[in-house]
């Protein structure tokens, strides 16, 4: 029994923005998408024969603090910007760390004040609660009782692409590298889902928007959305990607 959670790792503001733009689709999302193939993930770290370098690649600053382990403070400029969407989008399912304490955190850490709301927090709340009881499910585990060790979700970002930037507002592209486990497979099931997300700049820090990233949503066409492709595919390179140093 494989524990599909395809699309559960996607990021805050697509999380955030489904629920406030009349809810995304079990299957697909205004903003968002997921490459069709999924494979297992190799034993090894080595990069395959076949292995096309990213043209282009990068560091990415860190928060000068931590809040409860999570980075802030992070620097006013578009990578400042692409730093903490990185950390707003990436997601650790396991042991007892369900859906509702990913999206709850991630809320009150890195959303803009303004909608930081009883009313939203409820609305993701229950959101991730089905996610959670749906996991629980497959997996074969009560309310209360942490995941199998076999059973985990992890959502790495790996690239970005800038659609726009200015001091006070970032949109960008993420790529991200979800691997689910189970405890029927010894390897992690590996796909890529591309998400757009707005930052903005407020209170001597970067923040995610969902208001400004639903407006991003409905300006996309087709054509603006790159490939979800992994880092190493010919595709990363012509999709204009920037990987990031130490996540690919």
């Amino acid at each position: 029994m494989l524990v599909s959670t395809r699309r559960a790792g996607a990021s805050l503001a697509l999380a955030a923005a489904c629920l406030f733009a009349a809810g995304c689709g079990s299957n697909d999302a205004p903003d968002s998408s997921s490459d069709s193939k999924r494979t297992a993930s190799p034993k090894s770290s080595h990069k395959p024969k076949d292995w096309a370098e990213p043209k282009k690649s990068t560091d990415l600053p860190h928060g000068k603090h931590t809040v409860n382990g999570d980075p802030v403070d992070f620097p006013r400029t578009t990578k400042g910007a692409v730093a903490m969407l990185k950390e707003a989008a990436e997601v650790r399912v396991e042991k007892d760390h369900y859906f509702t304490d990913v999206q709850l955190r991630l809320l009150h850490r890195y959303q803009v004040e303004a909608e930081q709301t009883p009313e939203n927090a409820k609305k993701i709340k229950t959101k991730s609660e089905e996610k959670d009881a749906k996991l629980r499910r497959k997996a074969g585990v009560k309310k209360g009782e942490p995941l199998p060790r076999e059973v985990s979700l992890r959502s790495d970002v790996v690239g970005y692409k800038i659609v726009s930037a200015s001091p006070d507002s970032v949109r960008a592209w993420l790529l991200t590298r979800q691997a689910e486990k189970d405890k029927h497979h010894s390897k992690a099931i590996v796909s890529f889902e591309r998400t757009l997300t707005v930052a903005r700049w407020e209170k001597d820090d970067w923040k995610v928007s969902i208001g400004d990233t639903i407006h991003a949503m409905q300006e996309q066409t087709d054509k603006d959305r790159p490939e979800a492709t992994a880092p190493g595919k010919p595709g990363f390179n012509k999709a204009d990607w920037t990987a990031i140093r130490g996540a690919v």
